[in-house]
């Protein structure tokens, strides 16, 4: 259902942008809407559509430091690791106060086993004003110092990622 509606979506958004030419507030909303429809196919595992649609809400609005941010993830699960980087590092230059692009950007360097690197970006985004899931970055951190042994730096920080959010 959801999928036949994204497609469906996504169609008329495609049948839009092939007949007009959108003035610059317009192609501001129709890039929106891609990254929206990419986000939601990100979140359903639909890596490969949600990249396709990402890079369409990239190439109407690439100033919108949320697309590349959702841009990079999507590399990052398809182990696109040089293109996530690329991506989630434009979208910090683009907005610095973005805490989620810390944390995916920490979580890319976790995986490339580069610890220095992920804990100063995990820290960033827990620097970051009003950045919403503080939960994530301390469980990030925290298994962090598991992989390096500091049990006592792990467990101060999964219990920092419990009084963040008690039900995570």
């Amino acid at each position: 259902m959801f999928r036949s509606l994204a497609v469906i979506l996504l169609a008329a958004l495609v049948a839009a942008c092939a007949t007009t030419s959108p003035a610059k507030g317009d192609a501001t909303k129709v890039a929106a809407k891609f990254r929206d429809i990419g986000g939601r196919e990100l979140a359903i595992g639909q890596n490969s559509a949600a990249l396709r649609d990402l890079l369409h809400a990239r190439e109407l609005d690439p100033a919108s430091a949320a697309t590349h941010h959702l841009l990079g993830l999507a590399y990052l699960r398809l182990n696109r690791f040089a293109e996530a980087e690329a991506s989630i590092q434009e979208a910090l230059r683009l907005d610095p106060t973005l805490g989620a692009a810390h944390n995916t950007l920490g979580s890319l360097y976790s995986l490339q086993h580069r610890e220095h690197d992920a804990e100063a970006a995990f820290r960033a985004a827990l620097a970051t004003p009003g950045y919403a899931t503080p939960e994530v970055a301390h469980a990030n951190l925290g298994r962090l110092y598991v992989r390096r042994g500091d049990d006592a730096a792990a467990a101060a920080e999964l219990q920092a990622a419990l009084q963040a959010n008690p039900t995570y």
